[in-house]
């Protein structure tokens, strides 16, 4: 029992000394604190972030403009190609069988139009003299001029065939990358129908909505820092489209990226704005922050009494804060002096001996 009441002495004498070192009477050895001074602004900026995704700025689905037998396919998915490069091919025997039919036709013509030729010439001579009547002549003239046309004709028939030979090859129409294929090789397939998907990967665009009311932050030709998987990448605004989106009721920002790494389409990509706020108060660090009652924050300042430095603590209005920082305000004088570090181990009304740091707050809070 003596030894419980021993026990209980000591820590009531170990209690009374810890809070008279505490109390503002009591501290015979000053405790040191670093302070800053804080600078009164009448407004604060912040960088605001907002996403979207990268896109190609060319996404083709791919077909034949003719009819026809899927004989080849000469790509696979995820294959790279240079522009005008083969992808695919239609079955060529039809058209090849009516080029051989037009040239056939074509010499046996140009054997009539040589016979044709000499008649009207040898016609010609004998109408001279008067050997022949003018009809004879006539009739010899006509069909050779009718020959002719039957050549130009069967010209035209062979010229459309090999446009239509050359079409059979579907060739890429830029340098890309194959990322679908939508029918297989046997098919028979119809005109315009999609046989490959294809899209540029040299010319990316970003996609990003803002709120419209920071459309003046964005302008046509603006170079602007864009960041794709953790990498700033740059970029100018090529477009602000002021069609609200219908879920986010933002408009578009689209900005075309200039890069040299390959990229993925649909990657996510941000943009920072910096927004400007009319708002007086003051920056100040995090650690100069003591958390009230009820939520509410506070700091302590550098007072004088019988002058010599004590602690005050003031309420604090918190406006923005980030992982770093706050601005916020306070009942405070220009130029006052707020305690930085070391707040656990003051109470207002404590005597102190002050250390003034100099730190460009504003500045570590965007870094």
């Amino acid at each position: 029992m003596m030894l419980c009441k021993n026990i209980f002495k000591l820590i009531l004498s170990l209690t009374v000394i810890l809070f008279s070192g505490l109390s503002p009477a009591g501290n015979k050895h000053k405790i040191t604190v670093e302070t800053m001074e804080v600078k009164p602004q009448d407004s604060y900026y912040i960088l605001k972030t907002y996403s979207g995704q990268v896109l190609s700025k060319q996404r083709s689905d791919l077909g034949f403009e003719l009819n026809g037998l899927l004989t080849e396919i000469l790509v696979d998915e995820g294959a790279f190609v240079t522009k005008g490069q083969p992808l695919a091919r239609l079955d060529k025997q039809l058209l090849k069988t009516r080029i051989s039919e037009l040239k056939s036709l074509m010499n046996d013509l140009q054997v009539q139009l040589k016979l044709a030729k000499l008649k009207s010439e040898r016609l010609q001579k004998l109408k001279i003299n008067d050997h022949v009547s003018q009809q004879a002549l006539d009739e010899a003239l006509t069909s050779e001029y009718s020959l002719k046309e039957k050549m130009s004709a069967a010209h035209r028939r062979i010229d459309d065939v090999s446009i239509r030979l050359e079409k059979s090859v579907l060739k890429a129409p830029y340098s890309g990358q194959i990322v679908k294929r939508l029918v297989d090789e046997g098919s028979v397939i119809k005109s315009s129908q999609p046989v490959l998907q294809m899209l540029d990967n040299n010319n990316y665009e970003a996609h990003i909505g803002i709120p419209q009311r920071y459309e003046k932050k964005v302008k046509a030709d603006q170079n602007i820092s864009v960041l794709i998987n953790d990498i700033p990448v740059k970029g100018i605004v090529r477009a602000v489209r002021y069609d609200l989106g219908p879920q986010t009721r933002t408009i578009n920002v689209i900005i075309s990226i200039h890069s040299e790494k390959k990229m993925a389409a649909k990657n996510l990509a941000n943009i920072t704005i910096p927004i400007t706020i009319k708002q007086k108060g003051f920056w100040l660090p995090l650690s100069a922050l003591k958390q009230n009652y009820r939520g509410l924050w506070s700091i302590y300042i550098i007072g004088t009494r019988d002058n010599k430095k004590t602690v005050k603590a003031k309420s604090l209005t918190v406006y923005y804060s980030n992982s770093r920082c706050i601005y916020g305000n306070a009942d405070i004088e220009p130029n006052s002096r707020v305690i930085i570090s070391g707040l656990h181990k003051v109470v207002p009304g404590l005597k102190v001996e002050a250390i003034n740091k100099k730190i460009d707050v504003e500045k570590l809070c965007h870094e």
